[in-house]
C-alpha cells in the first residue's frame, strides 16, 4: 500500500503482547522496529537470575503458552541452553526499544535491561555503537544507535511515555 512507509512500521506490545511482539519482530523482518514493553519472563528479561515472574510461575498460570518439554527447566534456569537475550538479538540490525516500569518487579526491569545490554553485542557486528552505561532513571531513555531501553516511572502498564520513546527512537533512525 503506497500510503504506508515501511521504514516506520513497528510492532509493539505490553506484557503477554510484549512477548508476542518480540517473537513477531524476531521472525518478521518487515518490521523496522520492535518494542517489547514489560514483557518480563520469557520476553525481554533474562531467565537466569530472574526476579519476579519466573519459569515456575509463568508455566503454572499459562502452561498452554509453552512446549511441555520446557517444564524441565523449572528451578533449573541455569541449565537452559540459551537465555532471552538471544531472542532480543534476533531483531538485529533493526531498531529494538525495550521498555519497563520502575515498579514492575514481576516483569523484572533489571533483567530486561541486562538482556538488552547483552543482545546489543549483535548490533555492534552491524556497526552500531556499543550499548553501555548505567540503567536509566525513572522516565529516562538510553539509546545507542538502533538499541534503546527506557524506564518509565510506575507499575505494569503501557502509557504515553512508552510510545513516545519508541517514536523518538524511530525518528532518530530515519
Amino acid at each position: 500500500i503506497a500510503e504506508i512507509d515501511e521504514k516506520r512500521v513497528a510492532v509493539a506490545g505490553h506484557s503477554r503482547c510484549g512477548k508476542a511482539a518480540l517473537w513477531c519482530g524476531a521472525l518478521d523482518e518487515r518490521f523496522a522496529a520492535v518494542m517489547p514493553n514489560g514483557s518480563g519472563c520469557c520476553g525481554a528479561a533474562l531467565s537466569r537470575g530472574k526476579t519476579g515472574e519466573n519459569l515456575a510461575s509463568i508455566q503454572a498460570f499459562f502452561p498452554h503458552w509453552f512446549a511441555p518439554a520446557f517444564r524441565q527447566y523449572i528451578g533449573r534456569e541455569s541449565e537452559l541452553p540459551f537465555d532471552q537475550h538471544f531472542l532480543l538479538a534476533a531483531v538485529a540490525p533493526r531498531v529494538l526499544q525495550v521498555g519497563s516500569g520502575s515498579e514492575d518487579a514481576w516483569a523484572d526491569p533489571n533483567g530486561e535491561y541486562q538482556a538488552t545490554c547483552l543482545a546489543s553485542k549483535v548490533w555492534e557486528l552491524y556497526g552500531n555503537k556499543p550499548f553501555f552505561g548505567e540503567k536509566p532513571g525513572e522516565d529516562e531513555m538510553v539509546v545507542s544507535g538502533k538499541v534503546g531501553y527506557h524506564l518509565r516511572k510506575g507499575p505494569h502498564k503501557l502509557d504515553v511515555f512508552d510510545w513516545t520513546c519508541l517514536a523518538r527512537h524511530m525518528m532518530s533512525e530515519t
